[in-house]
C-alpha cells in the first residue's frame, strides 16, 4: 500500500475565530502544527503518496508545506493537491480523490484527529487490512475521563476477536449514525470509538459517489461506510491513547497539555 488522503477543505468552524484566516490543519501543538503530526504518521506507516484536499481560500495551508519541503520535512512523502471546488461535505472531498487513487487500497486520515502517543501505528492498521483484504478502523477506548472531548460519532456494534500484533481486534458489525453533540461517558463506563484512521479499498470511493443523490447536497462518507460494513464487515483495531481532536478547542488544550507533560517526563 502506497496511497493516503488527508481531507483538509474544511472552514474549521468549531475552531473560529482562530480559522477565519489560518487552515485549522496549522494550529499549534506546542511549536509544530497540527498537520504535521498527521504526515509524520503516514510516513513511519511506510506510505509515500499523499493527497491532500484542499479548497480555494486555504493558500496558507499550501504555502506552509511547500516551506516545510523547502526545509526538509517530510522529504520521503510526494503530496498532491486536489481542490475540492465547492463545499460539499467529506464525502465529496473524499470522491475528488478517485484519479489519485486508481484502484488501489488507501489510507483515509483525518487530519484533525492527531495521535500523539508514542506507541501509536498506523501501519498495524496497514499490515490487518493487508491480511484479511477488509476495510480496518483505527478505533478508540474511551472512559469516564474522555468524556466531551470528542464528537457524538464513531460509535459502532462489534464483537470481541483475538489480538493481533499484541493490539486489542475485533469485527465490526454496524456502525452508527452520527448524532450531534459531545460524547458524554458515565463514571466507570468504557466505550469504543473510531478514531479518523480507516484503511479502505478503492471501492469506497465508488459506494461514496453512490450516495450523492443531488449535485448541490453535501455528500457524506456514513452511509458508504455502513453499507459496506453490512456486505462484508471491517475490522476494528484499538490504539494506544492519546488521539485528540485538534478541530475542537477542547482538545487543543489537552494536546497541549499532553505534550508539555511529556516534555517534562510526567506523561505516562
Amino acid at each position: 500500500m502506497r496511497k493516503a488522503i488527508l481531507p483538509s477543505a474544511g472552514f474549521g468552524t468549531r475552531m473560529h475565530p482562530f480559522s477565519w484566516v489560518l487552515p485549522k490543519e496549522l494550529v499549534p501543538l506546542g511549536n509544530t502544527p497540527a498537520l504535521h503530526f498527521v504526515l509524520e504518521e503516514v510516513a513511519r506507516a511506510g506510505l509515500r503518496e499523499v493527497a491532500i484536499v484542499t479548497r480555494p481560500g486555504k493558500g496558507l495551508l499550501v504555502e506552509h508545506l511547500r516551506r516545510a519541503r523547502q526545509e526538509g520535512l517530510f522529504a520521503d512523502l510526494e503530496i498532491d493537491w486536489i481542490e475540492q471546488p465547492q463545499p460539499l461535505g467529506l464525502g465529496d472531498a473524499i470522491t475528488c480523490c478517485r484519479d489519485f487513487v486508481g484502484g488501489e487500497p488507501f489510507a483515509l486520515l483525518w487530519p484533525d484527529n492527531v495521535a500523539l502517543s508514542p506507541q501509536h501505528e498506523l501501519g498495524s492498521l496497514v499490515r490487518l487490512h493487508e491480511t484479511t483484504g477488509l476495510e480496518v478502523y483505527g478505533v478508540l477506548e474511551l472512559t469516564s475521563q474522555d468524556s466531551g472531548r470528542f464528537s457524538h460519532a464513531g460509535r459502532f456494534r462489534h464483537q470481541e476477536e483475538e489480538d493481533w500484533e499484541s493490539r486489542r481486534r475485533v469485527r465490526i458489525l454496524e456502525l452508527f449514525d452520527k448524532r450531534p453533540g459531545r460524547l458524554e461517558i458515565p463514571p466507570g463506563d468504557t466505550l469504543l470509538r473510531t478514531t479518523g484512521r480507516i484503511v479502505a479499498n478503492a471501492d469506497l470511493i465508488e459506494e461514496i459517489e453512490a450516495s450523492r443523490t443531488a449535485t448541490d447536497a453535501e455528500l457524506d462518507e456514513v452511509a458508504a461506510c455502513q453499507r459496506l460494513v453490512g456486505q462484508r464487515g471491517a475490522w476494528g483495531l484499538v490504539l494506544p491513547a492519546a488521539l485528540f481532536d485538534t478541530g475542537h478547542p477542547s482538545g487543543v488544550l489537552a494536546a497541549s497539555k499532553y505534550l508539555a507533560e511529556q516534555a517534562k517526563g510526567g506523561a505516562s
